[in-house]
């Protein structure tokens, strides 16, 4: 029986969660239709609930790093052999150049580039530069520092074979990227704040008008949480035994994990009390305006839509060849400055 080898029980739950995950499949079944919307990007027009499924997707790039690890674990036959078999290395593929130059990186950047393609689309679509670009930029910042995060700790100071306190001996490239990385976090959050809630406006106490949750200070509570736990999932972000000082733990990884769905969540509701506040969409120029999360109606407005003009074009090419360009520098001066640490 299954329960007699040594991880019988880990693959059962496996089991258990993939029959949850499918059925039944009529409650099912719409959940796996709109994550196929979604990476529909850009080929399709986002509407409000796809963004807001892609913007949790990013908050499930640790989950997603433990699916492929699950699924690789299953799927090499290595939950056959006991762990404490020293006559074989069962984690071999872990240290595969597939898994960790490849699938690793593809499964980082993947939620990020979804969120940026539907960025460059709504551009295309409004023809408008803020909010979409400034957006957009948000996610390539992220793209770039998760590249180095995950092929070499360039943000971190390590220890060199010269030791010495002189400012000049001391690697001011990989003291950048730390920055860079903290910059990243606070760009993250003043986003949500101001853009995705609609608060942070001095004229309302910091606020926003309209508020529609009847305690105010539910709004500055869950703006220092915001900003809390941005920081905390930062640090999860840093590869395994990067021997950075502020590392967290491998066994508090979990706990990272569970505290960002938590801030997600959070986000959820205040970005959808935002968007009934506003209606981004662009719905005030009917009578009707739907559900954001029931927008099947076909409006005579969207079949005159306008094609994007060459300008548009020709900025989105640019936007588009400057983060492939980031992203691909990254690799390549990551993967050599980890060849010249190795020397």
């Amino acid at each position: 029986m299954l329960t007699k080898i040594p991880q019988g029980y880990s693959v059962l739950l496996v089991f258990y969660t993939i029959h949850q995950l499918v059925f039944p499949w009529n409650c099912r079944g719409p959940l796996w239709t709109a994550i196929k919307s979604t990476f529909q990007t850009p080929f399709v027009s986002p509407t409000f609930f796809t963004i807001y499924i892609g913007d949790v997707m990013t908050s499930m790039v640790k989950v997603f790093q433990d699916i492929a690890w699950t699924a690789c674990f299953i799927l090499s036959g290595d939950f056959l052999s006991d762990q404490d078999d020293a006559g074989k290395n069962w984690k071999n593929w872990q240290h595969q150049f597939w898994y960790s130059k490849v699938l690793i990186p593809l499964i980082c950047l993947f939620p990020l580039m979804i969120r940026f393609l539907q960025c460059i689309r709504r551009y295309r679509d409004t023809k408008k530069r803020i909010p979409n670009l400034a957006n957009a930029f948000k996610y390539s910042l992220s793209q770039t520092v998760t590249l180095f995060g995950t092929f070499h700790p360039l943000y971190m100071y390590h220890e060199r074979h010269v030791k010495s306190t002189n400012l000049n001996e001391i690697d001011l490239f990989q003291i950048f990227w730390f920055g860079l990385f903290v910059l990243s976090s606070l760009y993250s959050f003043f986003w949500d704040v101001y853009m995705d809630w609609g608060l942070g406006r001095q004229k309302h106490a910091f606020l926003g008008p309209r508020l529609m949750f009847p305690n105010i200070y539910y709004y500055y509570v869950v703006i220092f949480a915001d900003l809390f736990l941005r920081m905390s999932w930062l640090t999860t972000l840093l590869p395994p035994n990067s021997g950075a000082k502020f590392a967290l733990p491998t066994y508090l990884h979990a706990v990272t994990m569970i505290l960002e769905l938590f801030r997600r969540m959070l986000w959820g509701f205040f970005r959808l009390e935002n968007e009934h506040r506003h209606n981004t969409a662009g719905f005030r120029r009917v009578d009707f305006v739907p559900l954001h999360f029931s927008t099947g109606h076909n409006h005579k407005y969207k079949s005159s839509e306008e094609k994007p003009g060459t300008g548009v074009l020709v900025e989105i090419s640019i936007v588009v060849i400057a983060v492939v360009g980031v992203c691909i520098s990254s690799i390549i001066s990551a993967q050599k400055l980890s060849k010249d640490d190795s020397v």
